[in-house]
């Protein structure tokens, strides 16, 4: 369960990525975009949008290799993500094993109607394997955004372990019943909605807000099954 704090936190972080994501619309410099603030550059976390692709012009932040993307732009990609970084290691770091309290989870109180919720966002995590080779495949030569990629993935996945933790541990799920979930989910692949590491930065920047309110929604419903 996430504490006030950690609310507060992960609300501030949304709020920088929409930042960002609105000032990398109007400009090539990525420094001007983030002030003192973190950079979240990549990630996307939800459905194909249809026939979006044309809404902004490439620019040398979209190219794939970063042969067209000046060296102080990927300096300053770099440079951006070592901020966000060090940011995340020393304040953001969470464990599944230890942050999370299992032993206080009672079984007796999980509902069916939260067990269908999680059973959402747990699904919505089992595609950080198309999310993350996808998203590498598009920004693998420019070095922070490609770091920033694998960051996020890894922190997705955990997303995914925690959910799938709570399903089975409340007996809301079952073995059998999850391993039906994850053949299902894997049967589809997820496709980029996007062409440019410009559009999937904002793209990702606007879901990443949309799931943080439907995180803490979901906290707040739940909290009489701990």
């Amino acid at each position: 369960m996430l504490n006030d704090t950690s609310v507060k936190q992960w609300q501030a972080a949304c709020y920088v990525l929409a930042d960002i994501a609105v000032g990398l619309l109007h400009t090539d410099d990525i420094a001007s975009t983030r002030g003192r603030r973190e950079s979240c550059l990549g990630g996307p976390s939800g459905a194909p949008v249809q026939n979006a692709a044309d809404i902004i012009q490439p620019t040398a932040l979209d190219q794939k290799t970063s042969k067209t993307m000046p060296s102080t732009m990927r300096e300053q990609a770099y440079r951006i993500y070592l901020e966000f970084l060090e940011t995340a290691e020393n304040k953001r770091r969470w464990s599944i094993f230890n942050d999370v309290p299992w032993e206080k989870l009672d079984s007796g109180k999980a509902a069916d109607q939260v067990g269908d919720r999680v059973e959402i966002f747990c699904t919505e995590e089992l595609y950080v394997p198309d999310y993350s080779s996808k998203g590498l495949d598009l920004t693998r030569s420019i070095f922070g955004m490609a770091s920033f990629q694998t960051c996020w993935a890894s922190e997705e996945s955990r997303h995914g372990l925690a959910f799938r933790e709570y399903l089975t541990r409340s007996g809301l799920r079952s073995a059998a019943e999850f391993e039906a979930l994850e053949t299902a989910t894997f049967s589809r692949e997820w496709q980029l909605p996007f062409r440019t590491i410009r559009q999937m930065t904002c793209y990702g920047a606007l879901q990443e807000g949309a799931t943080f309110t439907a995180y803490n929604l979901a906290e707040k419903q739940s909290s009489r099954c701990w």
